[in-house]
């Protein structure tokens, strides 16, 4: 009877023992979530960038949260792992793949020339913002962040879950894009799907689009002997000289006008003498292309990225009146128009 009994008490403290370790594998789920909210941002881009390649960040990684806002789950277990799961919905769409601090992100458009988007779902311990663990978006329809393992002796019930984004350039010329929903996201925790955070992207953005300068010239055309202009016409003998062009982008359509600058209705090849000048019957042409170039009169060429020369040349021009020697001075007005 002896042996009975403890063989029967062993068994009853046994299952007492079984009981309690196996409470604790029960664990607390998930239980609400923050509000959530949109972020609304307005960025431009300068000229110089308008065409920059996609591994050229034009703005680093921005929270996706309102204003003030954290997002985050509660009422989360202690030592839980929380995967994070995202879907995004709006009118992007998928262009390219982006390589960004070690990771491949696919780079999404808002229109087909627009600056593209780039995305990253964070999940943290913890309310507040910072560290945690992140996960390249490489498909809006299904992120899956598998979560920040919680450290040992861990006091915070809640998981942070945000998206972030940057914007990149497409490697082709971009445009401005008007304000717009560009993408809306619900977050929730993978095993509980019951609490959810919304969250979304409204986007203007605007492309400065690329300027071009003319650089100011001051010529002199070396002198010339009387003999030379013995006949009324043009010199035989031409000076070339440029005039630097910097753009801040190609691919624009230049139209370029050149002027008498102290004679605006001016049609004619020669140029109005300075008032200064003490020559007579001599006057002077500018050339482009070995052709003289009348006043008012326009031609266009592309642009081109960055510095670049525009060729001209001068010359004497006898007028069929009496020579008389001094000096002769002229000025030009070169106008640059573009679209």
């Amino acid at each position: 009877m002896m042996l009975r009994r403890f063989h029967l008490a062993n068994r009853f403290i046994a299952s007492i023992v079984a009981g309690l370790v196996s409470a604790p594998m029960k664990s607390m789920a998930c239980t609400s979530a923050s509000t959530g909210g949109s972020y609304g941002d307005r960025i431009t881009i300068a000229a110089i960038d308008a065409d920059a390649p996609t591994t050229r960040v034009l703005k680093g990684w921005s929270l996706l949260t309102g204003r003030g806002q954290d997002h985050y789950f509660s009422g989360c277990s202690l030592t839980e792992r929380v995967a994070i799961f995202s879907r995004g919905e709006g009118i992007l769409r998928p262009v390219s793949i982006v390589p960004n601090e070690g990771y491949w992100y696919t780079g999404y458009e808002m229109t087909p020339s627009s600056p593209l988007l780039i995305f990253r779902l964070v999940t943290h311990v913890g309310s507040v913002p910072g560290g945690g663990a992140s996960v390249p978006v490489t498909n809006l329809s299904s992120i899956l962040n598998p979560g920040e393992v919680p450290s040992a002796g861990n006091v915070f019930t809640s998981r942070g879950a945000y998206l972030e984004y940057a914007v990149v350039g497409r490697g082709a010329a971009m445009t401005s894009v008007p304000d717009r929903l560009a993408v809306t996201f619900t977050t929730t925790p993978q095993d509980y799907p019951g609490i959810s955070i919304p969250s979304g992207l409204r986007l203007a953005v605007n492309v400065t689009q690329p300027t071009c300068r003319l650089s100011q010239v001051s010529f002199r055309l070396p002198d010339i002997a009387a003999s030379e202009l013995s006949a009324p016409g043009p010199a035989a003998n031409t000076a070339r000289f440029t005039v630097g062009l910097h753009c801040d982008g190609d691919g624009r359509s230049l139209r370029l006008t050149m002027k008498d600058a102290l004679n605006p209705g001016n049609f004619g090849t020669e140029l109005s003498p300075a008032a200064d000048s003490t020559a007579q019957g001599v006057l002077l042409q500018l050339l482009r292309d070995d052709r003289p170039i009348a006043m008012n009169t326009s031609w266009s060429t592309p642009s081109i990225k960055g510095d670049s020369l525009l060729t001209f040349a001068s010359r004497y021009f006898r007028k069929p009146v009496p020579l008389l020697s001094g000096s002769i001075g002229a000025q030009a007005m070169l106008t640059l128009d573009y679209n």
